[in-house]
């Protein structure tokens, strides 16, 4: 079987490419359990949320041109296969919290628990 993978998971910041390890994206479905009392002692009842949507990234920590990571708002990460046919889109990303990360034999890497607006496959 020939399948095409991931190729690429780029950041984009005001312009600029970030090039990214890892990213980990959830969304929350826009359903929530309530509890409730009932003779059964457990929660059976749900209530409709908004849909929103996390995303975990792992970005390359660039050699020059040191970004103020905790104030990144309103960028754009793509993920897609090498040849173009495969391409998701995160748009409105922005960051909530920032850590790095250092590995032995391993770029250090910054990372970023983000929020995304909408998210599209093309």
């Amino acid at each position: 079987m020939d399948d095409e993978f991931v190729g690429t998971i780029v950041l984009y910041v005001n312009g600029d490419e970030i090039d990214c390890a890892s990213v980990n994206p959830t969304e929350q479905a826009g359903r929530k359990l309530v509890s409730t009392m009932n003779s059964k002692g457990r929660a059976n009842k749900s209530a409709r949320t908004t849909k929103s949507g996390a995303i975990q990234i792992e970005a390359y920590i660039p050699e020059e041109g040191a970004l103020d990571w905790a104030s990144i708002s309103g960028a754009t990460l793509v993920i897609e296969s090498l040849d173009g046919s495969y391409r998701e889109t995160y748009s409105g990303v922005g960051v909530i919290t920032v850590g790095k990360k250092y590995q032995n034999e391993s770029e250090a890497t910054q990372s970023l628990d983000c929020f995304y607006k909408s998210y599209v496959i093309e």
